[in-house]
């Protein structure tokens, strides 16, 4: 889950895809833990690094090793105070969230947020706070990097699409439609590709490459299947995922209302903890059409339920680890995130998207702040994920039409 700290800076520099790399990256857990160095040293040993991360190393080497050093200061502070005034302070047993308090944002829909995410400007904000002693814009540049390290490895490590935007979907379908077709004729080699959806093409350095490579192909079916791997990859962005993680969801109708019923394993929860997370998931995830109610069971009895881990490094970015069905949560993080990575566990994937700029080494997302899947500051359910969870879990149920 992506979340805003102080002067929120996440991403730091990311490789322009190379399609020799999709079969030999490996798609593996982040690595997280105390110590930023450790992290940043696995990130600089990949092949798969780039000029911008030459370029910035010596700078995020000196920042990371500046928390290391005070990393139990900052975590000890972190656990305590939110970094921002507009959050509240949430009382979570040994652990404490944060609800945000602020004024919403009149902006609907999609939007590049303002925000540049860089190396460079982490750099500067260092530079402020490196002569005084921790205090909250410490905590706010430890939470920033953390989220740098951990987009660092999704790009490192996994074959991301650093340019699809949330209407990217529709190219990818048509794409594959033409990919496919190419594919079942005998004598097609290469697909006639218009000069409209060519200019498409170009505006994305992952499929530019791509179909750049079919043209010199000597085999082009092979890499014509390639594309198409890829491509299939890239449209999971925008379909649901509940087929792949097998999560125990059930359906009933009750008083009109379709209910989904989705197990998850609290044992290392106190009875508090579990009350507090149940009454605020299940007022998030309500519409006047359907719920989703927690319904909290053992691992032991119910395999297919996730279960939720309790982290201890402030800082972190929640995240759902779907081969091992773990959910981690970590201190200080927004409570409403929680409503979002259950999200994940339903199926639904992460909508907002990260932008890659290769000339400026540098980030900047497209959210929609009313959308929890895009960002859990105090976004909602919005009417087409209703629409994908009940097509999925419920179809003979729902009125798809009542949200």
């Amino acid at each position: 889950m992506k979340t805003h700290a102080f002067t929120l800076l996440f991403l730091f520099a990311s490789t322009q895809f190379s399609p020799a790399h999709a079969s030999t990256r490996e798609s593996r857990v982040f690595f997280n833990g105390p110590s930023l160095s450790a992290q940043l040293d696995e990130i600089l040993a990949s092949p798969f690094v780039d000029a911008c991360d030459q370029k910035t190393k010596s700078l995020a080497r000196e920042i990371t090793a500046a928390i290391d050093i005070r990393g139990t200061e900052i975590a000890a502070l972190a656990s305590k105070q939110p970094i921002s005034s507009k959050f509240a302070v949430i009382p979570f047993g040994d652990l404490s969230l944060r609800e945000y308090t602020g004024t919403r944002s009149s902006d609907h829909g999609w939007m590049i947020e303002k925000y540049v995410e860089s190396w460079q400007n982490l750099y500067v904000d260092y530079q402020k706070v490196k002569d005084l002693p921790v205090n909250l814009n410490w905590v706010a540049l430890n939470s920033d990097v953390r989220s740098i390290l951990v987009d660092d490895q999704e790009r490192v490590f996994w074959p991301s699409n650093l340019a699809l935007k949330h209407d990217s979907g529709e190219l990818i379908e048509t794409l594959l439609k033409i990919a496919n077709q190419c594919v079942a004729d005998t004598e097609c080699s290469r697909p006639l590709i218009s000069a409209e959806l060519n200019s498409k093409i170009q505006e994305i350095p992952k499929y530019r490459d791509l179909f750049s490579d079919l043209a010199s192909a000597s085999n082009p079916k092979d890499t014509l299947s390639q594309i198409i791997n890829n491509l299939e990859n890239d449209l999971t962005s925008y379909a649901l995922l509940a087929n792949a993680y097998r999560n125990g969801v059930s359906a009933q109708k009750q008083d009109g209302i379709t209910l989904l019923s989705l197990p998850i394993d609290g044992s290392n929860l106190s009875g508090v903890q579990r009350s507090i997370i149940k009454t605020y998931f299940e007022k998030v995830w309500t519409s006047p059409a359907a719920r989703v109610i927690l319904n909290w069971v053992s691992q032991d009895n119910t395999p297919e339920a996730f279960k939720i881990i309790l982290e201890n490094q402030p800082g972190e970015r929640a995240y759902v680890n779907g081969k091992k069905k773990e959910i981690h949560l970590f201190p200080m993080m927004r409570i409403r995130s929680i409503a979002h990575e259950l999200g994940h566990v339903l199926g639904i994937p992460d909508h907002y998207y990260l932008l890659w700029n290769a000339n400026q080494c540098s980030y900047q997302y497209e959210v929609n702040l009313w959308d929890l899947m895009s960002d859990s500051t105090y976004g909602e359910v919005t009417a087409d994920e209703w629409k994908m969870l009940l097509t999925h879990y419920a179809p003979t149920l729902a009125n798809s039409n009542s949200f």
